[in-house]
């Protein structure tokens, strides 16, 4: 039988490792007299504990498994990891150690992301064409800001699709009118009057747009139209009786007109064969065209009257047509208006004439 001292130093010799291996890991943490509690144990400390030559692997494993139980873990065991820890010689108790004392797996089931759910394709957006709708608000936002050939433009494409839209037509007159295209404004009051002709407003606004255009003759009937359908149309009434008044104060500042009678046997025009109308009267006019107004001019301002000395042939027609005075700009729209003019013939003893006189026409911007 064996002796007493034999059984201590084998003891002694198999404790040493372990005293060993648990200093280890108490260097590394706080001293365990200290007043804080002690620090947890990290997946380093187990797996540099694990490959310690200081002991043997169940002797690591039991004392790394008191010392989770005591100390507890940092880190969540995954499949991963308990993967290393066995590599690492980790036996199946400290592993569950290790599990329990886990901050969050607390089983070693795999943890698997949800699965994220796939974006459905979205359906095919069509974007809507511009519509009657669009254009016409976009056209009157122009307008209210003056930009009269945008809102035109906006205009033109909501008649195109609704070509019986009475507001749409009115506006791109109003709009034409800001511009100074009169031209423009007259030819869409127009079609205003084509849907609507009794509407008073609209032959109202078209007779200012003749007037502006210096044709006081179409001016005045649409005038006259306004009234007839309404009769409280006070701007009406008052523009046309300044037509009117200015009519007759015209006649009565120029000479009758010389008639056959009238005529000296002696004078040279009836020598000749020519008739000298002085001013000629609109009234005698059959074909009376309004000359066009050119842009440039209107931008410069260029306006006032423009004096045409005319020739008329035995029918009336304008053989010849030369402006003597008024603004360099407006002359050749006087002269061209002029000669596709046509006059009633001049009478001299019964026959037709040949005669001379003077249009004048009244640019007014």
């Amino acid at each position: 039988m064996r002796s007493t001292s034999f059984y201590r130093s084998l003891t002694k010799k198999m404790l040493l490792p372990a005293i060993a291996l648990a200093l280890s890991i108490t260097f590394a943490l706080p001293d365990a007299n200290a007043q804080t509690s002690p620090r947890q144990l990290s997946l380093a400390d187990i797996l540099i504990a694990l490959r310690s030559n200081k002991a043997t692997m169940p002797e690591k494993n039991k004392i790394l498994s008191d010392a989770v139980g005591e100390r507890g873990v940092t880190f969540a065991l995954t499949t991963e990891i308990e993967t290393e820890l066995s590599k690492g010689g980790a036996d199946k108790s400290l592993v569950e150690a290790i599990r329990v004392k886990s901050p969050m797996v607390k089983t070693a089931a795999v943890k698997t992301e949800p699965e994220k759910p796939q974006p459905k394709p979205s359906p095919k957006v069509i974007e809507a064409l511009p519509d009657f709708g669009f254009y016409q608000k976009r056209a009157d936002e122009n307008i209210g800001r003056g930009e009269y050939d945008l809102a035109i433009v906006d205009y033109n494409k909501a008649v195109e699709l609704n070509p019986k839209s009475v507001p749409a037509y009115f506006n791109r007159a109003r709009a034409f009118y800001f511009k100074r295209d009169f031209a423009g404004a007259i030819e869409s009051y127009g079609k205003v009057i084509e849907l609507t002709p009794n509407d008073s407003v609209a032959f109202y606004n078209r007779a200012v747009a003749y007037e502006k255009m210096g044709d006081t003759l179409k001016a005045a009937e649409d005038y006259e139209k306004a009234i007839a359908l309404d009769a409280n149309n006070t701007p009406a009434k008052e523009n046309l009786k300044k037509i009117r008044d200015a009519e007759s104060a015209k006649k009565q500042a120029q000479p009758a007109p010389k008639t056959a009678a009238a005529v000296p046997a002696n004078r040279t025009e009836n020598a000749s064969g020519v008739f000298d109308y002085g001013r000629i009267d609109p009234s005698l006019a059959t074909r009376m065209v309004t000359p066009v107004y050119p842009v440039m001019a209107k931008n410069l301002r260029a306006e006032g009257q423009v004096v045409v000395a005319v020739e008329l042939d035995e029918e009336g027609d304008v053989t010849s047509a030369k402006a003597v005075s008024g603004h360099a700009m407006l002359r050749n729209p006087a002269e061209d208006a002029a000669k596709r003019s046509k006059f009633k013939p001049a009478m001299i003893d019964g026959k037709p004439a040949k005669a001379t006189g003077q249009i004048i026409y009244n640019f007014k911007n």
